[in-house]
């Protein structure tokens, strides 16, 4: 018994399905290269608006100065420099992939399951980065216009 699948041929051509899997692999790899990609547009795009926000809050430090809102500030800075930080090490992670080519290494049947379940988990915390950072931003715009008297613009 051979402990693995020999291939069988027909017309001189190979029909076994070694060959597919094979190609099935290629086809999975281009795509997680393709995401990887949008991984690092989407962190790019997050840690771009976390600065926004970190200047907007500099802003209104600079024309408020209650103690209540200093402490708000220092909330939302505090979360900023932390979705910040994230971002730093799910690069460093992604850059990990490219450099030591996992999916190359996927693609040439290398440990297939550690690699899917890094790169899974890797999707993972990039969700949930996208998810914390609309969470942020959208408490962080409620709470600064909490602040303002609307009924004068009335």
């Amino acid at each position: 018994m051979a402990f693995f699948p020999q291939p069988a041929f027909r017309d001189g051509v190979e029909t076994s399905p070694v060959p597919m899997q094979r190609e099935n692999k290629v086809k999975i790899g281009m795509e997680m290269k393709y995401e990887i990609e949008a991984w690092k547009r989407t962190l790019e795009f997050i840690e771009s608006e976390n600065i926004f926000l970190l200047d907007h809050l500099t802003d209104l430090l600079k024309r408020e100065n209650e103690n209540s809102f200093i402490e708000t500030a220092e909330h939302y800075h505090n979360l900023i420099l932390d979705q910040l930080e994230n971002i730093r090490k799910l690069r460093h992670t992604i850059l990990e992939i490219e450099k030591f080519q996992w999916i190359k290494l996927y693609v040439d049947g290398y440990n297939g399951q550690a690699i899917k379940m890094k790169y899974k988990r890797i999707r993972r915390k990039v969700l949930e980065t996208e998810e914390l950072f609309r969470k942020i931003k959208d408490e962080f715009n409620n709470r600064i216009l909490q602040g303002y008297d609307w009924k004068e613009n009335e």
